[in-house]
């Protein structure tokens, strides 16, 4: 109970500590600048940050509600207005994610993943361990990452390639570089589409934010992250 209570309140404490201080006079100034509403709005946004982060990684609340805890907190302090504050859940991005969430769901409740894995696996029926670590671990890893995530597809994969490994009388350390290019090979995967992780799509927004008139389509991704994809793939297998 006591450390559930201490995981509470080491955010708000932290939010609360740095309203209190006064403001440092460069904060001030740099406020004054940028047109804050009051000079501890820096202040009270770092502070916001801290609560969020030390809420999202202790987990004592539900994540939808530590989502929605900056919003409410720079809303009613006057940082943002509420329209502002909210904006960013209505973003194109936002829906992309949920929509590869979906599907990525979709997968592993009906099993298409493990399906697809097996099918993989099965390709090679050989002995050689160079050929097996390739087409039980590295190839099934990098076509999941293609539509699901890096951690959701290695822990699908991960299972299938102990098998093939103990049925082929892998060595140990034929097994931990196995495990290493699993991984290596998954990461490699995500770079295939744009919506194949969610950094894919932040560094889209970057991109087009940054640069005025630049437009990065589906198409233009594809073209370039497959090179990389294919090369990180080769790599993770022979190293």
């Amino acid at each position: 109970m006591l450390r559930k209570l201490a995981k509470w309140s080491v955010g708000p404490a932290l939010f609360a500590a740095l309203l209190l201080l006064p403001p440092l006079p460069l904060v001030e100034e740099a406020a004054r600048q940028a047109g804050a509403p009051f000079p501890k709005a820096p202040q009270a946004a770092l502070g916001g940050l801290l609560w969020v982060a030390s809420w999202w990684v202790t987990e004592v609340v539900p994540l939808g509600l530590t989502g929605l805890l900056a919003a409410a907190l720079f809303s009613l302090l006057g940082v943002v207005p509420w329209s502002v504050a909210l904006s960013s859940f209505a973003n194109p991005i936002i829906w992309v994610f949920i929509g590869g969430f979906v599907l990525a769901k979709a997968f592993r409740k009906w099993g298409v993943d493990r399906r697809a894995a097996f099918a993989v696996a099965r390709l090679y029926r050989g002995r050689n361990p160079a050929l097996a670590i390739l087409f039980a671990a590295c190839l099934p890893a990098f076509l999941l990452t293609v539509t699901g995530s890096i951690t959701a597809s290695t822990s699908v994969v991960y299972p299938i390639a102990l098998s093939y490994l103990a049925a082929i009388r892998a060595s140990d350390s034929l097994s931990e570089a196995a495990m290493l290019a699993l991984g290596e090979a998954a990461t490699a995967g995500a770079m295939l589409l744009l919506i194949s992780t969610p950094p894919n799509l932040i560094a889209k927004q970057v991109l087009e934010s940054s640069l005025p008139g630049f437009r990065l389509t589906f198409f233009d991704w594809f073209i370039v992250g497959t090179p990389q994809a294919l090369a990180g793939l080769l790599i993770s297998w022979l190293v």
